[in-house]
């Protein structure tokens, strides 16, 4: 076995150009700021040579690690629909029609709660996600949710936590007593009344992690159906990330309306569970109409991506030059502009070829 050190390793993801498909099992190595650079097995092949043994997987990832290395296991899950960010149940709109689903049974899923971050205990927040449960090792992983409007079939990328603990069932039993304690349970009983008539006992708590670690889109990214990570619908199983989702380095202008439809515009306006603003989808559809009809339907776009993980509300394409739209629903117009112009500020920071911010 040849003596390790972290320049070998840094040389073998420099002379490693592909991504090569067969070396993708779960872990990979990342930069900085989380975005990969390659599956670990296929960096480890070059490194240890004809010493590579795929059996030595853990072992590889270990020996990076302490010579500081960023590698990191990397798992996909789907999770229920919910229109109410995860933070309380929304009833069944949206909702799996399967009738073994646990959510059309029950009329909710464990899910519903799992951005609830407000509710911590020793900086941790605790929730569920179905497929955990079939994941039995100790090993902490990242990762990204995926979840289906039932309704439109629409599959949306919802975000991704880091370094996710599995939670067995003396910590989950320990820490439904605190949720009970603190009236935190209660108040999940509470809120599920509005949706079903027999409100269950327990609850399956099966992970933890920091607040700090979630990392939630404020949109929902529908999902491309050339994605190789999103090739089924079952909510049991935990599977390894084929690709990791990489920002790009500058902004690229893309016309058309592609906001999509949810079953969120369809609520009731009332419910006040509902937290997201629908006035938002709405003036943003009546502002990309009026745009068009000024510029053309090559020169306007909705949800324009950035290089920093955030989309633009409306972009139009001037030559060389673009005007960037940010909408804002709150009733007082001081936090509308102070949000927006906070935002479009920023933007201006990441690419020089941005001129002209309205």
């Amino acid at each position: 076995m040849i003596h390790l050190t972290k320049k070998i390793i840094l040389d073998a993801i420099k002379y490693s150009a592909s991504l090569d498909n067969s070396f993708i099992n779960g872990w990979w190595i990342c930069n900085d700021d989380n975005t990969a650079f390659l599956p670990l097995l296929q960096i480890a092949r070059r490194v240890y040579n004809v010493d590579f043994d795929y059996a030595h997987e853990l072992d590889y990832a270990e020996a990076f690690k302490k010579l500081g290395i960023n590698v990191r296991l990397k798992k996909i899950a789907r999770i229920c629909w919910n229109t109410n960010g995860w933070t309380c149940p929304s009833g069944q709109i949206g909702k799996s029609k399967n009738k073994d689903s646990y959510e059309y049974k029950y009329g909710f899923g464990h899910e519903e709660w799992l951005f609830d971050i407000a509710k911590t205990i020793k900086g941790y927040h605790y929730g569920h996600i179905q497929a955990v449960a079939s994941y039995k090792e100790s090993l902490p992983f990242d990762i990204s949710l995926f979840t289906i409007n039932d309704k439109t079939k629409q599959r949306y990328w919802v975000g991704e936590i880091l370094d996710v603990e599995p939670v067995f069932n003396k910590e989950a039993k320990t820490i439904l007593c605190e949720y009970k304690k603190k009236g935190w349970y209660a108040e999940m009983q509470e809120q599920l009344k509005d949706y079903i008539e027999k409100i269950p006992t327990g609850f399956a708590f099966n992970l933890r992690y920091r607040p700090e670690n979630l990392r939630k889109y404020d949109i929902l990214k529908p999902v491309d159906r050339k994605d190789p990570n999103v090739k089924t619908s079952y909510y049991t199983s935990l599977y390894n990330l084929k690709t990791i989702f990489k920002l790009g380095d500058h902004f690229v202008f893309q016309p058309g309306f592609r906001t999509e439809e949810t079953e969120l515009d369809a609520q009731n306006a009332s419910s006040h569970h509902s937290h997201i603003s629908k006035r938002h989808p709405v003036i943003q559809k009546v502002l990309y109409d009026y745009l068009v009809k000024k510029y053309g339907n090559g020169n306007v776009g909705t949800e324009n991506p950035t290089s920093i993980g955030t989309e633009i509300d409306i972009v139009t394409k001037h030559g060389d030059e673009y005007d960037l739209y940010e909408i804002k629903t709150a009733l007082d117009i001081r936090l509308c502009i102070r949000e927006a112009l906070s935002q479009l500020l920023e933007y201006g920071l990441y690419r020089t070829d941005i001129i002209t911010i309205s």
